[in-house]
């Protein structure tokens, strides 16, 4: 079995929990890994978000993906929609692992579906949407479970000034990994281990 068989077979052992709830939005994204040839673990490809004033989630670190939209047959139909909106790939071309459990605003009503997608062999050339993406990268898991880069995010939010755990990126311009896409990050961790 290939790396990538061993990761399915670990998300699909896992029954996702859904988030089925008329108050939440709903946004689905994909979390693409690879494997370099000579190692195990793999690598997430992450994207900084485009500035904009009015998205919530502007500038963040996360994965691409978006708000589920009229037309979309599924809700993995639309990480396959957006992937391709951002960054010009086709993830029909990729792997299809599983997914993983939803994840819930802790202060907007919004839930994320993720599917996982290992692509294999050559990296492709992106070809980035940059009124949505600032900019795409690679983190590899051995980097993200490494103590020293988890600390703690203070935000600003409601009128109140919270905490929430992250992850210090090795790129000085680089936002912390935090929110919903940590959550995601650390659900996919604790699932292939």
């Amino acid at each position: 079995m290939s790396e990538y068989d061993n990761i399915s077979a670990a998300l699909n052992r896992k029954n996702p929990e859904l988030i089925i709830s008329p108050g939440y939005s709903h946004a689905a994204v994909a979390m693409i890994i690879h494997i370099k040839e000579d190692e195990k673990e793999p690598s997430i490809l992450f994207i900084e978000r485009a500035l904009h004033p009015k998205d919530p989630w502007s500038g963040n670190i996360g994965f691409p993906g978006g708000r589920v939209e009229q037309g979309d047959t599924d809700y993995n139909q639309t990480a396959i929609r957006e992937t391709e909106e951002e960054l010009g790939f086709n993830l029909n071309s990729a792997k299809y692992l599983g997914r993983l459990s939803d994840v819930g605003g802790s202060h907007l009503a919004i839930a994320v579906s993720c599917f996982v997608y290992g692509i294999e062999g050559k990296i492709p050339e992106f070809k980035i949407n940059k009124r949505e993406v600032q900019d795409i990268f690679w983190l590899p898991v051995n980097y993200i479970l490494n103590p020293k880069h988890c600390s703690t995010h203070k935000f600003h939010f409601a009128d109140e000034n919270l905490e929430s755990p992250c992850i210090k990126l090795p790129m000085s311009d680089k936002p912390v990994l935090w929110g919903l896409t940590y959550k995601l990050v650390m659900d996919f961790i604790r699932t292939i281990q």
